[in-house]
């Protein structure tokens, strides 16, 4: 029986994790969303295949690849060896990284508060979100991406935990990972830095576990940077240009947060016609969370005796300013066309999940029945409403993929269909 009970949280988020697997297949019966991106993507892998390098495929130049970095194309080429199609490939990939990704926040959870309940908590807003499962049910980086960082979340903590420079050296190589499967994981890289002089008591400590992060950090990345400086004379093929970012671009981000905090759409609609609402949330959440980073972080930096923060939350509510600096600084110094879609912003959904069950955690030990009560209530409405548009979007992407069509027109004239030799 005590064994039982050890095992039935592990259980719980393992039925999760297949759970979310189970409903990206269901959602693309037919195949993953197909974008512009993804034609890169999948030609890039029939590239690998064939033995031709990274290279441009889908364009007559057919030039080696830079702006894209290779990890996930690379991913889908050794897919490919098993003589799966890249893009059924795709699919899979996408629905077992939905699944390992439920399992590793959930994971990150239950180490942040010692709680299982704190790690089956935000597993299941995840595999109920739909703006994460659009995100997966795309051929696109971003589920590789969020999988390579919550690793390295999880091996940060364990080197605060275990004192060893190994978990150190592998936090850095699963950040250049993540580096090189979208380059905007420069935010993690900056994240991990900045917590490491923080958190460490000593200079020393900071000086010596920055270097041993780089020493994970910097081969791979610098092997990328080499290579593309070679073949191509460039280091990501981006120009830098001054274009700030415009009002439309922050009214469709603000949308795309209204539709991740909002899963009825009938009912999001209709709250942001008073878009003011959703503005005074996320100040009002970002300045909490600075706060807290902020307090929390120049104590110990100042007075190194001070007990250390907790390692998973500190980062994740850092990384959120981290990665949305990178993003705006992204589009204002290179490029003006990104999206702030649902996929550009995923990578804040989650630490705004975990520190959202943080969060709850507190106010559920001050044992106040009151604050319990509502934490419920919240819960059970969270949940109930999450259900409702998960079960919508699932309806809605199985009766056709998002751009599939269309797209699989462009993919059959590159001839980008055919089964790899």
């Amino acid at each position: 029986m005590h064994l039982m009970k050890r095992l039935a949280p592990f259980l719980i988020l393992g039925l999760l994790a297949v759970l979310g697997a189970f409903l990206i297949l269901t959602a693309t019966p037919e195949g993953l969303g197909l974008s512009d991106d993804s034609i890169a993507y999948i030609a890039g892998a029939r590239s690998l295949l064939a033995g031709d390098g990274y290279r441009e495929a889908w364009l007559e130049s057919n030039q080696p690849v830079t702006h894209f970095p290779p990890a996930f194309s690379s991913t889908l080429a050794l897919i490919g060896l098993m003589g799966v199609n890249p893009i059924n490939g795709a699919r899979l990939l996408n629905a077992l990284l939905f699944g390992v990704n439920v399992s590793l926040l959930g994971l990150l959870g239950w180490r942040m508060a010692k709680s299982s309940i704190a790690g089956i908590v935000p597993a299941a807003l995840f595999v109920v979100n739909d703006s994460l499962l659009r995100v997966h049910a795309v051929t696109m980086s971003e589920p590789l991406f969020l999988f390579f960082s919550l690793l390295a979340f999880l091996c940060f903590d364990l080197y605060f935990e275990k004192n060893k420079s190994l978990w150190l050296v592998v936090t850095g190589l699963l950040a250049s990972l993540a580096y090189l499967t979208r380059y905007s994981g420069l935010a993690l890289v900056a994240t991990f830095g900045i917590s490491l002089i923080l958190l460490n008591d000593t200079w020393k400590k900071r000086f010596t576990s920055f270097l041993v992060f780089l020493a994970g950090l910097l081969p791979l990345m610098l092997a990328w940077g080499i290579r593309n400086r070679i073949v191509a004379g460039n280091a990501t093929n981006r120009t830098l240009i001054w274009h700030p970012v415009t009002n439309e671009t922050l009214e469709q981000g603000l949308r795309t947060f209204s539709e991740f905090l909002i899963p009825i759409e009938e009912w999001r609609r209709e709250l942001f016609k008073t878009p003011e609402i959703f503005v005074a949330i996320i100040v009002i959440v970002l300045l909490i969370i600075l706060a807290w980073i902020l307090v929390n972080g120049l104590r110990r930096f100042f007075k190194p005796s001070t007990p250390m923060p907790e390692v998973i939350s500190f980062t994740n509510g850092l990384y959120i300013f981290g990665y949305l600096s990178s993003v705006l600084f992204s589009i204002s110094l290179f490029d003006a066309s990104t999206p702030l879609k649902a996929r550009i912003l995923a990578p804040v959904y989650l630490p705004l999940l975990l520190l959202l069950v943080r969060a709850g955690m507190w106010l559920w030990n001050r044992r106040l029945s009151a604050w319990r009560g509502i934490i419920v209530g919240l819960t059970l409405l969270i949940f109930g409403l999450a259900i409702i548009g998960q079960v919508r979007t699932v309806q809605e992407l199985s009766k056709g993929g998002q751009g599939f069509v269309v797209q699989m027109v462009r993919f059959q004239d590159h001839g980008l269909f055919e089964n790899p030799a």
